[in-house]
């Protein structure tokens, strides 16, 4: 037998948000059904925190879910925006290029196709055009289409 065979191994289930309580049942269902399951499958759980929040004026004390790694705050930034990366080879001329933003990705995948001698970068979204994620091309000589 395998030493990963002998001691448990932790493992997450990517689930559709709102969805994970109905998952966590159904696989306990099917290790509770199989032999086989139950000496691979010890415990199955939803990650929660007790939060109090202000109910009609009252404190009440709800579950929320948590899982690792989000208590960090994330913020948007530019679709290939990674294409400005100083570990580039040719990072000497990169910011010689002129640097063309717009508004969808594909399309500026499919402009860096038709005019390569530009550096494409999508915003997402016309209303995540914001001056905080422009930060980055300080110095660039940048054109918004």
């Amino acid at each position: 037998m395998a030493e990963t065979e002998k001691t448990p191994q932790w493992y997450v289930v990517h689930t559709y948000s709102g969805y994970e309580n109905k998952v966590k049942d159904n696989l306990e269902k099917t290790v509770e059904n199989n032999e086989e399951m139950q000496k691979l499958i010890f415990e199955v759980t939803v990650p929660t925190e007790e939060v109090d929040e202000i109910r009609n004026g009252k404190r009440v004390t709800t579950q929320r879910k948590t899982f690792p790694g989000s208590s960090h705050e994330t913020s948007h930034c530019l679709f290939g925006l990674h294409l400005l990366c100083p570990h580039r080879s040719e990072d000497i001329s990169i910011r010689q290029h002129a640097v063309a933003v717009v508004e969808a990705e594909k399309t500026a995948v499919i402009m860096s196709e038709l005019f390569p001698n530009y550096i494409w970068l999508a915003t997402g979204g016309l209303g995540q055009l914001q001056p905080e994620i422009l930060r980055p091309l300080r110095g660039c000589k940048v054109i918004l289409f």
